[in-house]
């Protein structure tokens, strides 16, 4: 199994392009997302992993019902709590 893991990445939406594009690339079978993607506008761009996501809320991340809420809106991204 090929897992990728992000976090921090903090409404970089340049970054998260680049990312979600490499592992992609690597034809991961799972991303873990550690935190911190702080506004709710960056869960559209991680919806394009062609893997399953799974994420935890981090200490920088504001809005937590609209964060959940956006996440529910892709079958294969879940969020499992938070971390800080």
């Amino acid at each position: 199994m090929r897992i990728g893991i992000l976090s921090d990445t903090h409404d970089n939406l340049q970054m998260v392009d680049a990312a979600v594009r490499q592992l992609n690339r690597e034809q991961v079978d799972l991303t873990l997302h550690a935190g911190d993607y702080v506004s709710p506008f960056v869960i559209p761009r991680l919806a394009n992993l062609q893997s399953p996501m799974i994420g935890v809320l981090g200490n920088n991340d504001g809005d937590h019902r609209l964060l959940s809420a956006r996440f529910a809106e892709y079958e294969h991204l879940s969020l499992r709590g938070t971390f800080a």
